[in-house]
């Protein structure tokens, strides 16, 4: 086996590698924005219980304190989620960004030799 066949034999398994990689973070990528995307619709979920809540004359001050103090809670932290989220979203988008980029040199390094 010469040192072109064994070039390419290591190109081809960096490129398996790096086709695993890029398909395990586009799976975290898309699992990332469907979190987000839950966490979104309870925000507005819990928006709308806390307007009926207070629309609603029937509802004891207390109980209606209670439950708008436990939804505020509850948005707050799913707010902290999002954000981090979206921070984690973007994290993983600029390191897939960065590895096809490095890739791409790599590739063309390759070719040249």
């Amino acid at each position: 086996m010469g040192l072109n066949s064994h070039i390419e034999s290591y190109s081809y398994k960096q490129d398996l590698v790096q086709h695993s990689n890029n398909k395990f973070k586009l799976g975290e990528f898309k699992h990332l924005t469907d979190k987000i995307a839950d966490l979104e619709t309870t925000l507005k979920i819990n928006k709308t219980l806390i307007e009926t809540l207070l629309s609603s004359p029937d509802n004891s001050r207390i109980v209606q304190s209670e439950l708008i103090r436990k939804y505020h809670d509850e948005n707050e932290l799913n707010q902290v989620r999002l954000k981090s989220l979206y921070q984690q979203n973007c994290e993983l988008s600029s390191k897939l960004l960065l590895e096809e980029q490095v890739n791409v040199e790599f590739k063309m390094k390759e070719h040249i030799m």
